[in-house]
């Protein structure tokens, strides 16, 4: 038995290339505005921390790591979704 006739064979999607470009550009968008959001916030949140005033040092704990959680993860997840639909149109073949 040949082992290649195990091998499904690649079938065209049934959706025109149009949808995939344009999830393709809504996502990266959305990505790296939550990369964006993230990293913002980190800065801000690192120069706060050093500040004197009370005030900065409790937007600074309030604004780290427990507000940039989910926009971290869903920042990654969309990156995946951008790299899935990049693979679609042009058949590269990329690693997550």
């Amino acid at each position: 038995m040949n082992p290649l006739h195990l091998v499904p064979l690649a079938e065209p999607v049934p959706a025109g290339w149009g949808w995939f470009k344009l999830f393709l550009i809504l996502g990266f968008a959305v990505h790296i505005l939550l990369v964006n959001i993230v990293i913002g916030v980190s800065v801000i949140s690192l120069f706060a921390s050093f500040g004197r005033k009370r005030l900065w040092r409790r937007c600074a704990r309030d604004t780290g790591s427990r507000r940039t959680d989910g926009c971290f993860c869903a920042g990654c997840q969309l990156r995946r979704a951008a790299f899935s639909f990049l693979q679609v149109l042009y058949g590269l073949s990329l690693s997550i």
